[in-house]
């Protein structure tokens, strides 16, 4: 993606926040979602969250990533870390709209672009710079059409992989989940 189809594209979402919802095969099959009292947490009160964590047996850590059955974006990450150049999109860290993201408390980066064109390696390369921050609590996940379980193909997947990010550490978990896990069995 060029850098002024980046701006384009952040300028939609930020105007828009439902820019992209209507385009065809935009998390299709899925429908009747709605949020309570979203809100977005900032940097500052990711301690807090993390305060909130327990460590739990290793076997309760290993059943519950097991019975969420949540794919593993991590593969992907690795693959392409191994195959991007060193400084392959590193554009972007100095991009006013990129600094503005970062700087924000919450919203959008909304990438764009044909198959081929380097959104893999442009996310690749901001995922490890917001890794290499502690301060942030960073998520990601790679919608992937080759992956044999097709797990990585739907918005399930995402949200499967999303809930055991942000609650799950190591082999800590929050207990709101662990709860949820316990009350299905």
């Amino acid at each position: 993606m060029t850098e002024p189809t980046l701006g384009r594209h952040f300028r939609e979402q930020q105007s828009n926040p439902q820019a992209g919802a209507d385009r065809p095969g935009m998390f299709a099959g899925a429908s009747h979602f709605s949020m309570v009292n979203p809100q977005f947490q900032s940097a500052t009160n990711i301690q807090n969250i993390q305060n909130s964590y327990h460590t739990w047996n290793t076997n309760d850590v290993f059943a519950i990533r097991k019975w969420l059955k949540a794919p593993d974006p991590s593969t992907n990450f690795v693959a392409a870390c191994d195959k991007r150049t060193p400084g392959t999109g590193e554009w972007i860290f100095s991009h006013p709209q990129f600094v503005e993201w970062r700087e924000a408390t919450s919203g959008t980066l909304w990438i764009q672009g044909k198959v081929g064109s380097g959104k893999t390696f442009l996310s690749t390369a901001i995922i490890e710079n917001l890794q290499a921050n502690q301060a942030f609590l960073c998520c990601y996940y790679y919608f992937d059409n080759r992956d044999n379980s097709q797990t990585k193909t739907n918005a399930r997947g995402l949200l499967q992989s999303l809930l055991l990010q942000m609650a799950t550490r190591d082999e800590t978990v929050h207990p709101a989940l662990h709860e949820l896990y316990r009350s299905c069995f």
